[in-house]
């Protein structure tokens, strides 16, 4: 069997921060078959299903023979004795029937559920820059489409597929049976339905998959409208976006169109193949080569409903295979997805062991993302960020100021050189360690959903009179008190209720209480106003007098001089300049003396 390719893409765009989506093709693989029989309850719930979709076409078949024999003995006396056995045949089906479908359910449900939960955790412990790359609808395109299939669809055309095989073999067992003759046309027949159905079956396999490629981009474009319909109404671009939509939405209803095309032109060649025998048979009973008129009549029974067997056999064997693309594009989650270094390791100190100063020293860092290892994005860094220095970041946009914060938390590594955090190697620790000793600020702060209790202390370590103090640090305590539920004051998803310097606000104090010995600041106070901007740097020197505070800029001023120790200059990926703010502003030519004139023309 020939496996499935790569590297299928719809378009080729060099340097592109999206990364394009890839699509599989040939025959789905021995290993993702096995997968998903795995994930179903492995071999044994994969034989007893089988076995049970053959005892059920079993008694179907016996059923119907049996109430062929009562009809031949129409002399019969017993007649209580044929009903009863009718009867028992009968129910025992429906207890089968029942049976089975509780099986299918249950497997079901376990695969779903399998392949969801491996996908997540594939998910969540793949690393920041992979996210980059992949817009939201893609990702969940995979947890809502393709689980959908495999909940829904995948299950009940197998179970179709195993039944309509029996059917298959049991109507041509009846028909040889009865005209002996039929075999010399059956054969043949069967080779055609073969050549269809291997034609068919690729097609309808690609299209599937096309499919399933062209909706990522749909859900992306959809998502990020809805986030966007302020932006859009005040700019009066509704017609630029419902257009783009319109157009994706064409591109993605083409594989479907076509799909359903191709449903409708096997049909027809199904109903003229199957047409066809009945036609041979009703040839045969003129010219008495079938024995008895009941013999006949359940020959033609069988051979009439040869269409609606021979349909259901072709076009559940290329569905099963279409709908185990959605099994291919899990496993893709669950097994090919870069991973993050392990979270935890058994050498890891306590938190009360490390970070004790907060002193961060980089030796000879270059560093790359993952996606252009070819271009370095850090080099020649040495740097050392002496314990309670506060530190700001500048540069011009792109020059490496938030990649050097990645770089501490590991967000991405460093191709050579080494980084060590109060001496211990942060390569030696679990990401989760490392990222837990150091609190993060970012520009658009995220807040889950809860109360304002919940997202100052998620894991209720503190008591009421710590966090009031926290707020009373950053200036929240007033606005706070004055809420009628206090501490259990509702807080929507992501804060939603609250202004971006309240939130900024609720961050620092959630970062407070954790006593961090080192606070990194990613342009945390860009969105807003110069004021609040003003109340935040103070808020986090008084409140954090022992850490190491590392703040990307994007706002200059003569501030500066009183906020920080020291400024880091970045350009292209360089450290070019790092000193006081002072002595660096003593030197007219230098980097920082240009930046801050230019802040000043503009201010």
């Amino acid at each position: 069997m020939v496996g499935p390719k790569k590297a299928v893409k719809q378009q080729e765009m060099p340097d592109q921060l999206i990364v394009e989506e890839e699509r599989n093709t040939g025959n789905i693989t021995a290993a993702t078959w096995w997968a998903y029989i795995k994930a179903t309850g492995g071999v044994s719930m994969a034989v007893l299903l089988i076995a049970q979709m053959l005892l059920l076409q079993g008694g179907t078949v016996i059923l119907n023979q049996w109430l062929t024999w009562w009809t031949e003995d129409s002399f019969a006396e017993n007649v209580k004795w044929w009903i009863g056995i009718y009867n028992g045949i009968g129910w025992t089906t429906v207890v089968l029937l029942i049976i089975m479908n509780i099986s299918v359910l249950l497997s079901t449900v376990r695969a779903s559920r399998t392949f969801h939960s491996k996908a997540l955790r594939g998910v969540l412990a793949a690393p920041m820059w992979w996210f980059e790359g992949q817009p939201i609808g893609r990702i969940m395109n995979r947890f809502s489409k393709d689980i959908e299939s495999i909940d829904q669809r995948l299950m009940p055309q197998l179970f179709q597929l195993v039944a309509g095989t029996g059917s298959l073999i049991s109507t041509t067992i009846i028909l040889a049976y009865s005209t002996p003759v039929m075999i010399a046309i059956l054969v043949p027949m069967m080779g055609v339905y073969w050549i269809v159905l291997r034609f068919y079956r690729k097609s309808l396999r690609e299209l599937k998959r096309l499919e399933s490629v062209q909706r990522g981009p749909l859900q992306s474009r959809i998502s990020e409208t809805l986030d966007g319909i302020p932006t859009i109404m005040a700019y009066k671009r509704e017609h630029d976006f419902a257009s783009a939509v319109g157009g994706l939405l064409d591109c993605a209803n083409k594989p479907t169109f076509l799909r359903f095309n191709a449903e409708i032109w096997v049909t027809l060649r199904m109903e003229i193949l199957s047409s066809f025998v009945v036609f041979i048979l009703a040839m045969l009973a003129h010219t008495k080569a079938i024995g008895n008129s009941t013999q006949f009549s359940l020959a033609l029974t069988y051979a009439s409903t040869l269409t609606y067997i021979m349909n259901l056999l072709l076009k559940s064997a290329a569905n099963v295979e279409a709908e185990m693309n959605s099994v291919e594009r899990l496993i893709e989650y669950t097994e090919s997805l870069p991973k993050e270094p392990p979270a935890r390791l058994e050498s890891d100190p306590t938190k009360a062991m490390w970070p004790t100063r907060g002193e961060i020293v980089l030796r000879d860092i270059e560093a790359a993302y993952p996606s252009r290892p070819d271009k370095l994005v850090l080099r020649d860094v040495s740097l050392t960020f002496n314990p309670g220095e506060t530190v700001f970041i500048v540069g011009r946009t792109g020059s490496g100021k938030s990649t050097l914060l990645s770089l501490l938390l590991r967000m991405i590594e460093a191709g050579n050189g080494t980084v060590e955090i109060d001496g211990r190697d942060i390569t030696s620790l679990g990401v989760s360690t490392l990222r837990q000793g150091m609190q993060v600020i970012p520009q658009d702060p995220f807040i889950f959903s809860g109360t304002i209790r919940s997202s100052l202390d998620f894991d209720g370590h503190h008591d009421d009179s710590t966090l009031w103090h926290a707020l009373d640090l950053v200036g929240l305590k007033p606005f706070v008190s004055t809420q009628e539920s206090k501490l259990d004051t509702k807080v929507e998803d992501n804060g939603s209720n609250y202004s971006v310097g309240q939130r900024q606000l609720l961050c620092l104090a959630a970062a407070i209480l954790r006593n961090p010995k080192i606070l990194l600041l990613d342009e945390a106070t860009a969105s807003i106003d110069a004021g609040a901007d003003v109340f935040i740097q103070q808020a986090m020197r008084n409140s954090c007098p022992e850490a190491t505070i590392l703040s990307v800029m994007h706002r200059l001023s003569d501030r500066i001089l009183e906020e920080c120790d020291k400024v880091l200059v970045m350009e292209q990926g360089v450290p070019i300049e790092y000193a006081s703010p002072r002595d660096l502003l003593a030197r007219p030519n230098s980097m920082f003396s240009k930046l801050m004139a230019a802040a000043r023309n503009n201010s």
